[in-house]
């Protein structure tokens, strides 16, 4: 190393005393030019509001599509048979054994979806409702129908706040229930964004028995169904809204079941909301023609059915 520093030195001295010909540029360099990159978009989130629907016989739907028919311009039926591409519902009956249901998915609701594809239920008429009014909603909807005919909430919709050492849950709490959380997480897999913002109950004419019981169960009901289904509503409390029952002669103390609704409405009107389906003329005594079902609402009344929920919904900003 020493050998190859000595034999170095005079070189550079060599060079330091001729001296360069001419003074050095220095050479320029191009600015690297950073390439542009497009600022990363967000997808929309897609927002949809969910109505759950709930009850006995007449959230089933037991009204005819052919009595319909006779009743509404050719338009309006073909209307109802199209659907509403709009809003969706995913839904399941069990009704008579028949176990009508959308297989867990989400369609449009259409006629047919009710105990049998040859009846409907109230979703129709919320779905006719909110068509119509589309334009002005916040967000999608779409329905969650879960109902069994000839169930009370003295027994079978008996929820948890409601169990002594005599009772036990009743049967139809936990599917219920279960049945609106995998309806969330199909539509959060379909790229949704879902919140359930109501639930709509019609039930309460095979409580006549029990009628003495009604205002505490359904009480109960309410917190409890509301406090189950709160993680699908972070921002406010999930609003209930109760239908009335009707005064057939085989239906005991319907006053006494309508009172305690009532009464339970009453408890907190900011989220819970009551009408009257007597008051407002609903009619179950002519059909099927000739041979009228006493039990349930007529094809047109059960279209008020549904429209009623709607207008409730939207009057009552909470959807």
């Amino acid at each position: 190393m020493k050998y190859k520093k000595l034999l170095l030195i005079p070189t550079a001295l060599f060079i330091t005393a001729c001296g360069p010909t001419s003074t050095p540029t220095t050479p320029t360099t191009e600015p690297s030019i950073e390439p542009s990159v497009e600022p990363s978009i967000e997808p929309e989130e897609k927002k949809i509001d969910l109505i759950v629907m709930a009850g006995q016989s007449n959230m089933e739907g037991h009204s005819w599509n052919k009595e319909l028919q006779k009743h509404v311009s050719v338009e309006k039926y073909d209307e109802y048979i199209e659907g509403y591409e709009d809003i969706k519902i995913c839904y399941k009956v069990g009704c008579y054994g028949n176990n009508n249901n959308s297989d867990g998915k989400f369609r449009k609701v259409r006629i047919g979806e009710g105990c049998n594809v040859s009846m409907f239920g109230p979703e129709l008429g919320l779905a006719e409702y909110l068509n119509e009014i589309k334009d002005t909603l916040q967000n999608e909807v779409a329905l969650v129908k879960f109902a069994v005919g000839a169930t009370t909430i003295y027994k079978e919709w008996r929820s948890p706040s409601s169990v002594t050492s005599g009772f036990d849950k009743g049967y139809l709490y936990t599917p219920f229930i279960n049945y609106v959380a995998k309806a969330v997480a199909t539509l959060e897999e379909e790229g949704y964004t879902p919140t359930v913002k109501a639930v709509c109950w019609m039930q309460g004419e095979s409580d006549g028995t029990y009628a003495s019981y009604y205002e505490e169960l359904e009480d109960n009901f309410i917190k409890d169904v509301v406090n189950d289904l709160a993680i699908y509503n972070e921002e406010e409390t999930i609003k209930f809204i109760d239908a009335g029952i009707y005064d057939a002669s085989w239906v005991q103390n319907y006053h006494i079941v309508n009172r305690s609704k009532k009464l339970n409405a009453a408890k907190d009107d900011e989220n819970r909301f009551y009408f009257d389906t007597i008051e407002a003329g609903l009619d179950y005594r002519n059909e099927p023609e000739g041979s009228p079902d006493l039990a349930h609402f007529d094809s047109q009344d059960m279209i008020e059915l549904g429209r009623l929920f709607g207008s409730t919904l939207i009057e009552n900003a909470i959807i």
